[in-house]
């Protein structure tokens, strides 16, 4: 009795980290979980492609995302004080090359039934903000998956119905 468990655990485990490799970084696998989450079949996804990348931010983009972020629940920002202030003094530190952040992108093509169950070709696109200031990294609730976090994206679809 004790080997059928062994199995059935370990298929268990397979389903959950099906489209996940050993060889994900955070920002993929925290994508990932976060876009199967919001699939009307997510044993059925199938990654086809994975493009990952790091980008530099400009300031204009590091002000738009701290804004963004100082909009969101506190605990988004890792710091429930979060402020104008404290968006300025990071743009200030910013400008004088004190920090760098940077824009963890990844775009993932995959394969996922439809709601009749016939297979699409979708594509989405993950962004986090890799910032020195905040001692965070990618995780499913803090990455937007085609510009929603996990809460914003709950919000919606709860608007919808």
């Amino acid at each position: 009795m004790k080997p059928i468990t062994s199995v059935i655990s370990l298929m268990t485990a397979t389903l959950l980290v099906s489209g996940c490799n050993d060889s994900d970084s955070k920002m993929v696998m925290a994508c990932e979980t976060a876009l199967k989450e919001r699939l009307l079949a997510p044993s059925l996804y199938k990654r086809i492609e994975i493009d990952e990348r790091k980008m530099p931010v400009d300031h204009e983009s590091y002000e738009a995302r701290l804004v963004k972020n100082g909009q969101r629940d506190p605990s988004f920002t890792d710091d429930p004080s979060f402020t104008d202030e404290k968006i300025k003094d990071r743009l200030r530190r910013f400008d004088k090359g004190l920090s760098t952040p940077v824009l963890l992108a990844v775009f993932i093509r995959y394969d996922s039934p439809n709601i009749y169950g016939t297979p699409i070709r979708y594509h989405a696109a993950c962004a986090y903000l890799d910032d020195p200031e905040v001692h965070s990294e990618p995780k499913q609730y803090n990455v937007e998956v085609n510009g929603k976090t996990d809460d914003e994206w709950r919000e919606s679809k709860e608007a919808r119905y």
